[in-house]
């Protein structure tokens, strides 16, 4: 074995060992790519099998705004398990925990059905109201927003039920009527809504047709018309304009040519329907021409093997032997044929006179 020079140090395997485990633990610790964020954690949405209920209890009529809270108890939470418990259960669970009636006689009918509140910020003219056929869907929804809301902490997700107590002078049919006029009212709210926006839209193309200055008056004046309505209902969902700012919605109209009014819109959804229309007798009247073309080829077909058939019955074909240099060979001939050549009449077309 040859030992190394004098002037040449040799490091200890020990500290190349060190050197290499500390490179491994600075590589695996490094991010792979860009995107990694160690601080994101994915929410898991699962839903468990018990689920916390926290029942608040109002006077008045469903979907209608109740704030009145006295003589009525604090929300009662329990725990209601949705996979093997039935709506019968939350029923019986939500009367456990109620009063039969209040002091001033307020009580829950017996063919009433508590409400859910979908979301944190949902209002009370918009909460659902459960039945047999859809509690376990809306449960599962409202348990997962309220979790998403609460960054993932399943302890802390509870959810809503509501139910309105009836007077004694309305009882039952209070309810329902109750719970009618507040599916009119918000009706009748999204619908003046939606004609309010169709009218400030209306009123911006009006002012666009007419002819400004030059075209940075026209820019500026239909950005001014647009803030007027937005500003009018910014945050409104079923509007024309939505979420989209003043100087995003006027950058916008900008790369348009014309602002569609309510009248356009209806125009052009005739205009598809026409279309739809024409399209689908076109292809009806392609589908029949098709379906005549197949069965004119089937008949023709048909004919043709009838004929090939016909020509297969008047064949006759005997076998005759020719003696060709001391052998004799098998030869098919056509009778009908060889009687044709030779002039011999075929005995089939003698009639009884001939005979």
């Amino acid at each position: 074995m040859v030992s190394p020079p004098a002037h040449t140090s040799v490091e200890p395997p020990r500290l190349i060992s060190a050197v290499i485990i500390k490179m491994a633990s600075t590589s695996s610790s490094t991010p792979k790519s860009r995107h990694f964020t160690p601080a994101f954690i994915p929410i898991r949405d699962r839903v468990p099998e018990n689920l916390q209920i926290q029942l608040h209890i109002r006077k008045g009529r469903p979907q209608v705004t109740c704030r009145a809270l006295k003589d009525l108890p604090d929300p009662a939470p329990w725990t209601f398990v949705l996979n093997h418990e039935d709506f019968e259960s939350l029923l019986m669970g939500i009367r456990d925990h109620i009063p039969k009636a209040t002091k001033d006689g307020f009580y829950w009918p017996e063919d009433a059905q508590p409400y859910l509140q979908p979301t944190h910020n949902t209002t009370q003219k918009l909460y659902q109201r459960l039945d047999p056929e859809n509690y376990k869907m809306l449960l599962t929804k409202s348990w997962r927003k309220e979790l998403r809301r609460m960054n993932g902490d399943a302890s802390k997700v509870y959810v809503h039920l509501y139910i309105y107590l009836a007077s004694p002078e309305e009882g039952e049919e209070g309810q329902e009527q109750g719970q009618e006029q507040g599916q009119e009212q918000g009706q009748r709210q999204r619908q003046k809504q939606r004609q309010e926006s169709a009218d400030g839209v209306s009123v911006i193309t009006d002012d666009r047709q007419s002819t400004p200055a030059s075209q940075g008056e026209a820019s500026t004046s239909r950005k001014r018309g647009i803030s007027e309505v937005v500003s009018m209902e910014p945050r409104r969902q079923d509007s024309m304009v939505g979420y989209i700012t003043p100087v995003q919605y006027g950058r916008r109209s900008d790369r348009e040519p014309m602002l569609r009014t309510l009248e356009d819109d209806i125009l052009l959804q005739l205009e598809r329907e026409a279309q739809i229309r024409t399209q689908l007798i076109r292809e009806r009247r392609q589908a029949a021409e098709e379906a005549e073309q197949r069965r004119q080829l089937r008949q023709q077909r048909q004919h043709q093997h009838q004929q090939e058939d016909l020509d297969d019955d008047n064949d006759e074909m005997r076998t005759i032997y020719v003696e060709i240099n001391g052998t004799r060979l098998p030869v098919r001939v056509d009778v009908h044929s060889l009687r044709k050549a030779l002039g011999v009449p075929n005995p089939n077309e003698f009639d009884d006179t001939c005979m």
